[in-house]
């Protein structure tokens, strides 16, 4: 068995000193289209009850990474319903998500790929996984974390934050190995 260590985690270390913007990352969700829960409105609704949630916790330095490909009119929407309701400092950020998750002191998204750009970044993430994104609880039984880090919905996403409940990856057991440039030669 060979393992090596990929050149992601160094890169990404290299990235979390950076002075955070922003108290709270939302990663823009994307419904499960496989599952007849899931629904692709929901995407805006995500949004909006997070937000609130946020607000009613006195977290106001907001920021939402927007998915690549997102139609606009979908950010547009967002952004006048926020603004309707007085949430002109919430910001939404385009590129790559390790550049957002590096200038952002907590990060709240779905079960994906973003939990272990956070973990490696040292910074705390919390799932958001309601019935409606479409992600039911066989395959959250399946995945790399226990549902105890799981938040069905935004109560216990309120909770988790409030009580530090963030999932914790054994990071060290997930990139140990030889830098790959070691392997190669």
């Amino acid at each position: 068995r060979i393992l090596i260590k990929t050149p992601l985690a160094d890169y990404l270390e290299n990235k979390s000193n950076l002075k955070s913007q922003y108290d709270v990352l939302i990663m823009m969700p994307l419904p499960n289209p496989l599952n007849l829960n899931s629904r692709w409105d929901m995407i805006n609704k995500y949004i909006i009850d997070v937000v609130n949630i946020l607000i009613t916790m006195g977290i106001t330095k907001v920021a939402i990474k927007i998915k690549p490909g997102l139609e606009l009119d979908n950010i547009s929407f967002l952004q006048n319903y926020l603004i309707r309701n007085g949430l002109k400092d919430v910001h939404f950020l385009h590129g790559y998500a390790y550049e957002a998750i590096s200038i952002s002191k907590i990060i709240i998204g779905q079960l994906g790929t973003t939990l272990y750009e956070s973990s490696l970044m040292g910074k705390p993430y919390y799932i958001y996984e309601p019935i409606d994104a479409g992600l039911d609880d066989s395959n959250i039984k399946n995945s790399v974390t226990s549902i105890d880090y799981i938040a069905r919905d935004v109560n216990e996403l309120s909770n988790n934050i409030s009580n530090k409940n963030n999932v914790k990856l054994p990071i060290n057991k997930l990139i140990n190995g030889l830098e790959m440039s070691v392997r190669i030669n």
